[in-house]
């Protein structure tokens, strides 16, 4: 466990140090994108590990995780599918029967 943490801490530290240099890269509007893409990474790995706590101090903890995260991911597409044909679908013309 320490040195998941201990690797998560040098990965923050590497993100920081990137946005930090990225300002003179490119604009704003890049480091946002990058920003909010970090943060529902990091919301949807702690939503599976709510779900599916597992132990990460062998291999195998590991890989179920990793099958556990991406089944999340699997399903989160296939429900987005799901809603956006159902969206699509419908009659989005006006009402006429409450036209006064």
């Amino acid at each position: 466990m320490a040195a998941g943490f201990i690797l998560m801490v040098i990965i923050l530290i590497a993100v920081i140090i990137y946005l930090y240099q990225a300002q003179n890269w490119h604009g704003p509007i890049v480091n946002f994108i990058i920003i909010v893409a970090i943060l529902l990474t990091l919301t949807s790995i702690f939503v599976v590990y709510s779900r599916n706590p597992v132990d990460f101090s062998s291999p195998q903890g590991f890989i179920e995780f990793t099958k556990a995260y991406f089944q999340w991911w699997g399903s989160l597409v296939k429900n987005t599918k799901g809603i956006a044909g159902y969206v699509i679908n419908q009659d989005w013309g006006v009402n006429t029967t409450s036209a006064g």
